[in-house]
C-alpha cells in the first residue's frame, strides 16, 4: 500500500517562490498581530527592525464616525 501524501505549497508573496505551508510564518505588524505569511528568507528580511511594514498608532486609522 503505496500513500502518496498531498503537499500544501503555496506562493511567497515577496519573492514569488513555491514553498511548503511547513516553510512559512507569518510577520507581525508593529502592535504584534499576524500581518502576512511568507518564506523563512523573505520573514528574516522583513523583520529585521521588529515588525513588518510601517509604524502606526490608533490616529492613523480611518474608522468612519458613523460606523
Amino acid at each position: 500500500m503505496n500513500r502518496q501524501i498531498e503537499r500544501d505549497i503555496r506562493i511567497c508573496p515577496c519573492c514569488n517562490k513555491e514553498v511548503e505551508r511547513g516553510e512559512m510564518d507569518f510577520t507581525r505588524d508593529c502592535h504584534g498581530i499576524a500581518f502576512r505569511l511568507v518564506c523563512f528568507s523573505c520573514w528574516e528580511k522583513l523583520m529585521r527592525k521588529g515588525f513588518d511594514g510601517e509604524y502606526y498608532s490608533e490616529l492613523d486609522e480611518c474608522i468612519d464616525y458613523e460606523y
